[in-house]
C-alpha cells in the first residue's frame, strides 16, 4: 500500500468509526487530503509501517479523543509517534475523557456540544498554518 502526503492524517477508536468517517467526509468537502485506518488492525500487521509513514507524511495529526481512544494501544501509539515527530496535533474531544497531560497545552476542538461548532473549530485550526505552540496555556478553540 503505497502512502502519499496528506493534509490530515486522523486518528481515531474503531468503536469512532461513525463520526470519524463524517469528519473526513467534512475535511473531504473543504479541500482536505485526508489520510484516515480504514482496518482493525492488530500487532505484526503489514500495514503498520503504512500508518507510520502516513503520519510521517501528513502536515496535520487530528487525534480523535474519547474514552474509547484513551483506552485504544493503536490510537495511543499514533499519537505518541506523531508527538515524537513534532507534528502538528489537534485534538478533537468527542466526550468527557479528558485529554492526556501532554496534550493540554495545545489548541482543541470540541465536538461535545455540538457537531457543527466542533467541525468549525476543527476547520479554523487546519486553516492556521505552522506547528502547534507546545508551550502554549491550556485553551479551547475560539477561546481567548
Amino acid at each position: 500500500m503505497a502512502v502519499t502526503r496528506s493534509d490530515v492524517f486522523v486518528s481515531y477508536a474503531h468503536e469512532d468509526k461513525r463520526i470519524a468517517n463524517r469528519i473526513k467526509e467534512d475535511l473531504n468537502k473543504n479541500k482536505q487530503a485526508v489520510w484516515m485506518d480504514e482496518k482493525d488492525l492488530g500487532a505484526g500487521h503489514p500495514l503498520i509501517s503504512s500508518i507510520q509513514e502516513a503520519i510521517r507524511l501528513a502536515s496535520n495529526f487530528v487525534l480523535l479523543w474519547s474514552r474509547n481512544s484513551s483506552q485504544s494501544r493503536w490510537v495511543n501509539a499514533e499519537w505518541y509517534a506523531a508527538w515524537h515527530l513534532e507534528k502538528r496535533i489537534i485534538p478533537c474531544v468527542l466526550d468527557e475523557e479528558p485529554l492526556p497531560p501532554f496534550l493540554l497545552s495545545v489548541v482543541w476542538c470540541s465536538f461535545v456540544e455540538t457537531y457543527k461548532k466542533g467541525i468549525e473549530d476543527l476547520l479554523a485550526a487546519l486553516k492556521r498554518r505552522g506547528k502547534a505552540k507546545r508551550k502554549m496555556r491550556p485553551t479551547r478553540s475560539g477561546s481567548s
